[in-house]
């Protein structure tokens, strides 16, 4: 597989033009749809598994397995919260932006000071 997909972007950076890179890069990919859907999905099953017995036959997870299944599925569980709550959020950020008209002074909170900043000079006896 990784030999095909080198493949791929190699004959893509061969061409300068982007009509022959486009039509040859397709062309390319079209006829190794095959040995790629066979590579994936024929090739592995023929080959070797890698499940354990009493998964493949009986449908039971056993031992390590099992808590790798649970402790990524809690993982998994947790990630797809925290990303829907950043979702919101910035949904909720977007709105209070429309409704503010793009006008960013009327955000609330206490505003930082205007004024300049300049150096203080400071002794080095002290």
């Amino acid at each position: 597989m990784l030999l095909i997909y080198g493949a791929y972007f190699a004959l893509r950076a061969a061409f300068t033009d982007e009509g022959k890179r486009a039509s040859n890069s397709a062309a390319y990919s079209i006829a190794t749809a095959l040995p790629v859907l066979f590579l994936i999905f024929v090739l592995p099953r023929v080959l070797f598994s890698l499940h354990p017995a009493t998964t493949l036959l009986k449908g039971e997870l056993e031992g390590d397995y099992k808590n790798v299944f649970y402790a990524s599925l809690v993982l998994f569980t947790v990630l797809a919260a925290w990303l829907y709550r950043l979702r919101v959020r910035a949904g909720l950020a977007e709105l209070a932006l429309e409704n503010m008209n793009g006008n960013l002074e009327n955000l609330g909170g206490s505003a930082a000071p205007t004024g300049v900043v300049r150096p203080v000079p400071v002794s080095r006896e002290s």
